[in-house]
C-alpha cells in the first residue's frame, strides 16, 4: 500500500510500474474509485497487488492483508495565496497522518513500514520531520471569503463559535476591507456589489474588479 498525495500522481505512479512490470497487479484507491474497486479490497484471495492510495486508505477504506506501507509523506490541502485566493498547496503530512499510515498493516498479521520522504536537493526526511498537526481548513482559508459568504446570510462572522476559534483580529481586519470595497456595510450587511461577487468563488476583491 502506497500513500501518494493526489489522484493525478496514483495514476502517473500506475502508468509507470506497468510499463516497468507488467505482469504486477497494480490497483489505484481513492474518492474516485468505482464498487468493484471497492469490494476488491475486502477480498482476501487477492494478495499479490499494489495498491496506489491516496489518504483516503489511511483512516477509511484500507486493503485487506496489507504486508507492507510506504509512505510517501506529502498531501494536498485547502489553503489560500497571500492575495485570498483559494489553492490547494502540497505540504508535508503530519504525525497524525504518519501514524495513521502506519497503522494500515501490522493488524491482522506481521508487517512493514517503509518511510520514503523526499524532498529538495534530494533530502529524505524522517517522522521527526514533520509537523505535529495540519491546520483545520478554517484557519487555513481566507476570512476574507468566509466572511462575506456568511454576510450573505446575515450572519456575522465574529458573532459565530466555531469548534476551532478562529484569530479575532483577522476577522475584524476582514470586515474593514469589505467594508472599505464597499461590498458590506459597517453593521456587516451585504450590499448588492456584495451579493455580485459573492457568486464568484474566488477572492472577494479580485472579484470586485472582474465585475
Amino acid at each position: 500500500l502506497v500513500f501518494l498525495p493526489s489522484i493525478a500522481d496514483l495514476y502517473m505512479y500506475k502508468r509507470q510500474i506497468n510499463y516497468i512490470y507488467p505482469n504486477i497487479r497494480v490497483e489505484t484507491l481513492s474518492s474516485e474509485s468505482d464498487d468493484e474497486t471497492r469490494k476488491l479490497i475486502f477480498n482476501n484471495e487477492h494478495n499479490n497487488i499494489i495498491w496506489l492510495a491516496t489518504n483516503i486508505a489511511q483512516a477509511g477504506l484500507t486493503p485487506s492483508n496489507v504486508k507492507t506501507v510506504i509512505i510517501t509523506g506529502y498531501k494536498y490541502i485547502n489553503s489560500c495565496d497571500k492575495y485570498g485566493n483559494s489553492v490547494l498547496k502540497r505540504v508535508f503530512i503530519s504525525k497524525e497522518d504518519f501514524i495513521q499510515q502506519k497503522g494500515r498493516t501490522g493488524r491482522t498479521h506481521e508487517g512493514e513500514c517503509i518511510i520514503c520522504i523526499e524532498g529538495r536537493r534530494r533530502r529524505t526526511y524522517t517522522y521527526e520531520d514533520l509537523p505535529d498537526t495540519t491546520p483545520v481548513e478554517i484557519q487555513r482559508i481566507s476570512l476574507d471569503s468566509l466572511y462575506l459568504r456568511y454576510s450573505y446570510r446575515g450572519l456575522l462572522l465574529e458573532n459565530i463559535q466555531f469548534i476551532h476559534n478562529l484569530d479575532n483580529d483577522k476577522v475584524l481586519e476582514s470586515k474593514q476591507r469589505l467594508i472599505d470595497e464597499e461590498l458590506i456595510t459597517n453593521e456587516g450587511i451585504i450590499t448588492q456589489l456584495g451579493k455580485e461577487v459573492s457568486k464568484l468563488s474566488i477572492n472577494p476583491f479580485t472579484a470586485k474588479n472582474i465585475i
